[in-house]
């Protein structure tokens, strides 16, 4: 068995990456994030940031990219991801599809099951780490296939969100912003007002993207492509009033 520490770049999943490297939890062979293509900059500036620190506290490293690009694969054909209709969001598969394939198809090959070779790898070949906390204990669950089994480190410590943050704090690290995809169409007016003034260049590409998944048809019935937002508001970004949104939502 290896273990593989899931690295999503947030509080939580990052605390678990630090207690690693400072003894405050057993080493793992590999820490792994998942590239889904396109994160927001200060995900990406953290995730430089701990990918190096760790390396220099002696833990391995690896970003990984998956097969689909959120940025390309999302706009083109509207892949998994929950952009909004008139009568709600479509059907979210994009941590799926970006994120637990990949993982899954990268921890086949670093026990040398690469997936084009047709034996499935031995049950329980990979002990794979999940940073849930004990506010959001639902979220626990078993997993999909049967060669990794998930185990939760925080749980077991009893440790919540904020518990994550202090020890970051009083450790002196940084504290990561929640981490989701630039194009998340899950986010809050203050947080799309957040990314619209953090990052001038990445906002116009956005606003490019919103554009252009009403300009393709969409890969499935009952809904016209014209219709489709990344923006809750039901309305293009580039109209939206976000610092009006963002206000009513305090």
């Amino acid at each position: 068995m290896i273990t593989v520490l899931s690295w999503g770049v947030g509080v939580q999943s990052t605390a678990m990456a630090a207690m690693v490297a400072l003894g405050d939890l057993p080493p793992v062979d590999v820490v792994v994030h998942i590239d889904p293509g396109w994160e927001r900059k200060p995900t990406i500036e953290s995730r430089d940031w701990y990918a190096a620190w760790l390396r220099d506290h002696g833990v391995k490293v690896e970003i990984y990219k998956g097969e689909y690009d959120v940025k390309t694969d999302g706009a083109a054909a509207h892949r998994h991801i929950p952009l909004w209709t008139l009568g709600g969001p479509l059907t979210r598969q994009c941590t799926r599809e970006y994120k637990i394939r990949p993982m899954h198809r990268r921890v086949r090959e670093l026990i040398g099951f690469h997936r084009s070779n047709p034996p499935h790898p031995p049950r329980g070949s990979v002990e794979q780490w999940i940073g849930i906390t004990t506010d959001e204990a639902k979220r626990e669950s078993e997993s999909r296939v049967a060669y990794v089994v998930k185990r939760y480190p925080l749980l077991e410590k009893g440790l919540s969100r904020q518990d994550c943050v202090d020890y970051l704090e009083d450790h002196g690290l940084p504290v990561p912003v929640r981490s989701h995809c630039a194009c998340c169409p899950l986010q809050t007016a203050r947080e799309w007002l957040e990314f619209k003034n953090e990052d001038p260049e990445g906002w116009a590409e956005l606003l490019a993207f919103d554009e252009y998944v009403r300009d393709n048809p969409l890969l499935g019935k009952g809904v016209r492509a014209a219709e489709l937002f990344v923006y809750a508001g039901r309305k293009p970004l580039a109209e939206a009033d976000l610092e009006a949104d963002a206000a009513r939502c305090r």
